[in-house]
């Protein structure tokens, strides 16, 4: 059902679907996922008809069914964003569905949406979809510009995911031809996770590199990240990681600062 609030529209997946429609685009911006309901033209007809009543009543479709021009342009930064960034993890829970988050840039303004998880693995549930500016931490951060903005993006995905405190286990990185040899790393990957997921960036059409992150029962989160150095060789780098230091991490995956980072101390192999 749609909901019109001070922080956004909440969506279900019919709704959006069909809001998303009236952009006169066809693809979902990933990694937003949404089914069509009903199998023949008649069956979506009619969920056509109560999904824009619904849509008049919460006011998201005006007069002559017109969009609402402050979620238009919310969705259209979705699309064509400058910088986004990208979140799906799935807890222990049973569940195929995972959840997914994404958030886009366009200038000094900043969109999130956020979607719940659905019936199956590549079926999402309702979305929710606010305005950046409704943050008043990230609003500064967008306006600043620069870094300042890139933190702001980051930290906004970031706080969409569940809080866990940094692993006790050391970090380290070893180059990604021996990684499969480092006993750190191949028990902390064999572990019992309570919920994992991977934390994307895009930027001026490019697709950067993607964080993953994981939850280990009985001791804490880190995060695992590949990267290319200067020599053209891979690494893989392993980060005990709170919410701050995921944060950290992800904006510096998004300012392109990942491929030049020092060598830790485990840089031995």
């Amino acid at each position: 059902m749609s909901l019109t609030t001070q922080l956004g529209w909440t969506l279900g997946p019919d709704e959006f679907g069909h809001v998303w429609d009236q952009l006169g685009i066809e693809a979902f911006p990933y990694p937003l996922q949404v089914a069509r309901s009903g199998l023949t033209g008649r069956e979506q007809a009619v969920v056509t008809d109560r999904v824009r009543a619904r849509l008049r009543a919460n006011g998201v479709l005006g007069r002559g069914d017109k969009l609402d021009p402050d979620l238009e342009t919310c969705l259209r930064m979705l699309h064509a964003p400058e910088v986004s960034v990208d979140s799906v993890w799935m807890a222990e829970d049973g569940s195929d569905s995972p959840h997914r988050v994404l958030a886009a840039r366009v200038g000094r303004r900043a969109v999130v949406a956020t979607q719940e998880p659905g019936p199956s693995e590549h079926v999402g549930g309702d979305v929710l979809v606010r305005d950046g500016d409704v943050t008043a931490s990230m609003s500064a951060g967008i306006a600043a510009g620069g870094s300042a903005a890139t933190a702001a993006l980051a930290a906004a995905v970031v706080a969409e995911l569940p809080a866990d405190r940094a692993g006790r286990r050391e970090g380290g990185s070893w180059r990604a031809e021996h990684a499969d040899r480092v006993p750190v790393l191949t028990e902390l990957l064999c572990a019992r996770r309570l919920r994992a997921g991977q934390l994307g960036v895009t930027a001026a059409g490019g697709r950067g590199p993607s964080l993953f992150w994981f939850d280990v029962a009985g001791d804490g989160r880190y995060a695992l990240l590949r990267t290319v150095r200067a020599d053209g060789r891979q690494w893989v780098n392993l980060t005990p990681a709170d919410s701050t230091v995921l944060r950290d991490e992800l904006a510096n995956a998004l300012s392109g600062n990942t491929a030049s980072a020092p060598p830790r101390r485990q840089d031995r192999l």
